[in-house]
């Protein structure tokens, strides 16, 4: 199984969430060896620390996802569920409450708010603009 798990939880001053997602992550990097693990952050110098306190480069089946955009951005509701579908995942762990609305496909949905063609052009515009610029950073840890 091809595993996500959101690690932009991570800031700079631990406590909460990030702490937890750490040692989710720090964890299932000594342990499970069986399933294939994207680790998305939006903070090289978090995930350079998250990488070095967790021992994650060792895990052969980690990578990690550098995402040009934050938790709290519009892009995050926009863009990150189709990067999600771009990395085959087959689960997307947020170790918080908060996803992109259009994360999952298969739940019932609006589909008229949620149609590029209705949007007067403005989303359409958006989305053209964001398929080319601000690609997410993506490699292997170990060598």
């Amino acid at each position: 199984m091809k595993i996500g798990i959101d690690a932009r939880w991570i800031f700079k001053e631990l406590s909460g969430i990030g702490s937890y997602t750490r040692e989710l992550i720090r964890h299932l990097a000594r342990l499970e060896r069986t399933h294939k693990f994207v680790i998305y952050f939006s903070d090289p110098v978090l995930r350079d620390r998250t990488v070095a306190e967790t021992d994650l480069g060792r895990a052969p089946n980690f990578s990690t996802c550098l995402l040009p955009f934050g938790l709290f951005s519009i892009r995050n509701q926009l863009r990150l569920p189709g990067l999600l579908t771009e990395a085959a995942l087959d689960v997307f762990h947020s170790t918080n409450y908060m996803i992109p609305l259009r994360a999952f496909p298969r739940l019932p949905t609006p589909a008229r708010s949620a149609s590029p063609s209705n949007a007067g052009g403005s989303l359409r515009e958006v989305l053209r603009a964001g398929s080319t610029a601000g690609r997410p950073a993506c490699g292997n840890l170990a060598g």
